[in-house]
């Protein structure tokens, strides 16, 4: 305990505060009588945070989440400046109760942010990773640049509250949960883009996706793809093979979707797993809409 305490037992030694300043930023300089002054690093540290998270999303920032560069170390900084503020008065011995009431306020604010984050994800908005080029060029998966460098895929954001008030559109990159859909594992999620919507006769006349007979341009995107602007191929038909009974391998081929069923596809689909092999899937299924790609930091843009 001597090398804990100072020599009358009533305050730590200052190097303590550090431990209470990584554990909580301003809490030692709270404890310690300049309560004022650790509330204002406090909040400071919180405003810091989430200004950089939104500074690494901006499309115009020359970093990400994922590749932060010198951003890490203004973090860094910031941690050394506010434990080096909290030097200057020891903090008085906690006790049992003390320390009891100390760590549950820092356990409720991990807990609360914790809820804080699980919600946003659960309700409103989520990360994802792709991994695949089954919608390339509009999200990139992973791949090798021109010197066989791996390059990572890109990391969306996908809003989960715009289908709670609306329907799903022609066009809208969508999300959804692979249960029930055969072939395809359980419980994971794909991204493709919405093509068929209830109702509709769905065909491909390579390169142009067919529905109820007539060529789809509007949005506009679809044009883009069928004309091969922006590094698009295309519509072309499946390719029957051993792990699937394919639907569309034909321009002869068609799919009539129920009342309750999209058809969905991917952008390249000379290398896509789509709606052209596994069929339409349910409304139900269907979780969220991507709106912006947030990593790598030369991808960041919003999802046309």
């Amino acid at each position: 305990m001597n090398l804990i305490h100072t020599n009358d037992g009533e305050y730590y030694r200052r190097w303590v505060n550090v431990i209470f300043s990584w554990l909580m930023p301003g809490s030692a300089q709270f404890l310690s009588g300049r309560k004022k002054v650790g509330v204002v690093w406090f909040v400071s540290c919180i405003v810091c945070y989430v200004s950089l998270v939104g500074y690494l999303v901006h499309p115009k920032s020359p970093y990400s989440i994922i590749s932060m560069g010198p951003c890490s170390w203004a973090l860094t900084t910031l941690t050394f400046v506010i434990a080096g503020d909290a030097l200057r008065r020891p903090v008085r011995r906690l006790h049992s109760k003390g320390w009891i009431l100390f760590l549950c306020v820092w356990c409720g604010i991990i807990i609360l942010l914790v809820l804080a984050v699980f919600a946003i994800r659960t309700f409103f908005v989520h990360p994802f990773k792709v991994p695949t080029g089954a919608m390339q060029p509009t999200i990139m998966g992973t791949r090798k640049d021109s010197r066989g460098n791996q390059l990572i895929g890109d990391h969306i954001f996908v809003n989960k509250l715009t289908y709670r008030f609306s329907q799903p559109q022609r066009g809208d990159v969508i999300v959804f949960n692979t249960k029930g859909i055969r072939s395809l594992q359980l419980d994971t999620h794909y991204i493709k883009r919405l093509a068929g919507l209830p109702g509709e006769t769905i065909s491909i006349d390579p390169p142009y996706l067919i529905v109820n007979g007539s060529k789809v341009t509007e949005p506009d995107i679809f044009r883009k793809i069928a004309e091969g602007q922006d590094g698009f191929h295309g519509f072309c038909p499946a390719k029957s093979n051993a792990m699937f009974s394919a639907f569309l391998t034909s321009p002869a081929d068609k799919i009539t979707l129920s009342p309750d069923e999209y058809l969905v596809l991917g952008d390249n689909t000379t290398n896509s797993l789509d709606g052209r092999y596994f069929g339409p899937i349910k409304r139900s299924a269907i979780e969220a809409k991507a709106f912006y790609i947030y990593a790598p930091a030369d991808r960041k843009r919003q999802i046309e």
